[in-house]
């Protein structure tokens, strides 16, 4: 009987674009500190903000570059998600720089609470003071 084999098309061993895999580098490095920075209290937590911009855009320039290669891989789903999580970084941060004063007094309250009830009076106390804050920068009257 002869022998039948099947044989797998051998694709060439590649090492990749290296300006991808070094953008790919620096876009993860930047996504963790996005996510360290965005731990931190006001004001230095406002750092995220920075980083997930320039994540942002090293992403979107390094996912036009992937996009238009012949190896793609889990690049693109990757680059993706972390695109995603920056914007969603830059818009959550950006909202709490909008309610600056209410969060930072929020921190103030929450570092110097001792007690279980203590903790639960700064939060409520922070969610009056923001919905006062809201409606004043809205322009919302309180009878409406």
């Amino acid at each position: 009987m002869a022998q039948v084999s099947e044989q797998r098309p051998r694709r060439a061993p590649t090492s990749g674009d290296p300006v991808v895999r070094g953008r790919l580098a620096v876009f993860a490095t930047l996504l963790v500190a996005c996510f360290v920075t965005s731990l931190l209290p006001l004001p230095f937590s406002l750092a995220t903000i920075g980083f997930a911009l320039w994540a942002l855009v090293l992403g979107i320039v390094t996912l036009r570059r992937v996009r238009r290669s012949p190896e793609r891989g889990m690049s693109v789903t990757l680059l993706m998600v972390g695109i995603l999580s920056a914007a969603l970084l830059v818009i959550s941060t950006g909202s709490v720089a909008l309610v600056w004063p209410v969060q930072k007094a929020w921190q103030d309250c929450r570092s110097r609470a001792v007690t279980l009830e203590a903790v639960e009076e700064c939060d409520r106390t922070q969610r009056v003071e923001l919905e006062e804050h809201l409606r004043r920068l809205t322009g919302l009257d309180r009878s409406r």
